[in-house]
């Protein structure tokens, strides 16, 4: 594949410095391929917890109510098609091997251009979204929101997930900085929607909400969920939003993920798509309920294997970690629990460490190939964790040694584990 050939670029997902974090090239790259972007409407999602899942349910949401569907995430899992779909399915290979070969020739052409590899796939995303003449486009940022390389569209509605400490190197170290870089993707007189509730953060994207003449829907102020009751594959929940005077309701929503965190993920979603309803006339309550409980969502608390039970999810901070551990001990309270985890340098890892080694759970360490994977000394080995590994085929040893009928092993902390944990799945 032509993906090689961006391997000369700078790509910021290696880095623990972001550098070359502008919208100066991707601006001019956009203008040379003539501004596909102004050519379908979009919706952008920032956040830091839970952004990807709300990108999904949206997604499913409008492919339902008949529309063509774009939708661009980050990072991907097994292969960089993932990232650039429509109507659920991957790039092919040929067109994004065809859309690297000119976008490369441009660049070469120009000699002063100094785009990222997140630039160019956000360029080449948009591009072939215009080509195929998508509907709607569902825009998940990579990272931040401001500066961020997918904040040169106006979308019909931002969403902002919940707000923790991340990327503190490129984003800020205070949660007020961070906050503040998230909120940029609030545009003039676009509506907004958060799940955020802490005050300060919210205090935040008011103030910035207030400056652009954008109204701000709060999750448990102007929308909410009622009647949660488990279900086999997740839960069931009727949706209120409180919008223009009137009261809306969704009742009997099905989420198909046994993670309770998604109910919140799924209401912005659905907020989101009440609220473009007006540009998206076909957008319903039966399409709303259809697309969320269509929805799956790759590498999201999926369970790969059933027995033994084999999980993943890639929590990078304490709160996603332990909303995951909740869910984990609320779905599989029989099991006994064993973490696989991994770890990048410029996360809070210590923090993380410390929050996991309160669930009292085993855990082995595999250290990634990867200069941005923190590696811990050996040392730590004995007070910390089982084991600490740096290949698959140690990994497999020491959890074939411990398989017992009641066991979980929960791979965390990095998309970047997912193969791993995929590969032990399908050798089990």
């Amino acid at each position: 594949m032509g993906i090689e050939k961006l391997d000369k670029y700078i790509n910021n997902e290696n880095l623990t410095q972001y550098k070359y974090y502008t919208l100066e090239s991707i601006t001019e790259l956009l203008n040379i391929f003539g501004n596909p972007h102004y050519n379908f409407k979009s919706i952008h999602i920032a956040g830091t917890n839970g952004k990807g899942s709300v990108a999904y349910y949206l997604n499913n949401i409008m492919i339902n109510s008949g529309y063509k569907t774009a939708l661009f995430t980050s990072p991907h899992l097994l292969k960089i098609n993932e990232r650039i779909r429509v109507n659920n399915a991957d790039i092919e290979n040929t067109l994004l091997d065809r859309y690297i070969d000119e976008t490369v020739e441009v660049i070469d052409r120009t000699g002063t251009l100094k785009p990222t590899f997140f630039d160019i796939i956000t360029l080449i995303a948009f591009r072939y979204f215009s080509d195929i003449k998508a509907d709607i486009a569902v825009i998940e940022t990579g990272l931040g929101g401001r500066l961020d390389s997918t904040n040169i569209i106006t979308p019909l509605c931002s969403v902002i997930t919940d707000i923790s400490y991340d990327h503190s190197q490129t984003l800020g170290k205070s949660i007020e900085e961070i906050t503040s870089q998230k909120a940029g993707i609030i545009k003039s007189n676009i509506a907004a929607v958060t799940s955020n509730n802490d005050p300060g953060i919210l205090k935040l994207l008011e103030e910035r909400s207030s400056r652009c003449k954008s109204r701000l829907y709060i999750f448990n102020r102007d929308f909410s969920v009622e009647v949660i009751s488990p279900i086999d594959s997740g839960y069931t929940f009727n949706y209120i939003l409180k919008y223009n005077d009137k009261i809306n309701r969704i009742n009997n929503v099905i989420i198909n993920s046994t993670a309770d965190f998604q109910i919140k993920n799924s209401s912005l979603a659905i907020t989101c798509g009440l609220l473009v309803s007006n540009e998206m006339k076909n957008i319903t309550p039966d399409t709303v309920r259809a697309g969320i409980k269509d929805t799956t969502i790759p590498g999201r608390f999926q369970i790969l294997k059933e027995d033994p039970a084999v999980i993943f999810d890639p929590a990078h901070n304490e709160e996603a970690l332990s909303a995951i551990i909740k869910a984990l001990r609320k779905r599989f309270e029989d099991k006994k629990l064993f973490i696989i985890i991994s770890l990048m340098k410029d996360k809070n890892y210590r923090e993380i460490i410390n929050k996991i080694l309160e669930m009292k759970a085993p855990i082995i360490y595999y250290e990634l190939d990867d200069e941005r994977c923190y590696k811990p000394s050996l040392e730590q080995s004995t007070d910390k964790f089982y084991a600490i590994v740096n290949n698959e085929i140690k990994m497999t040893e020491i959890l074939d040694e411990i398989i017992a009928d009641n066991i979980l092993f929960f791979f965390t902390g990095s998309f970047r584990l997912y193969k791993i944990a995929i590969n032990y799945a399908g050798k089990r």
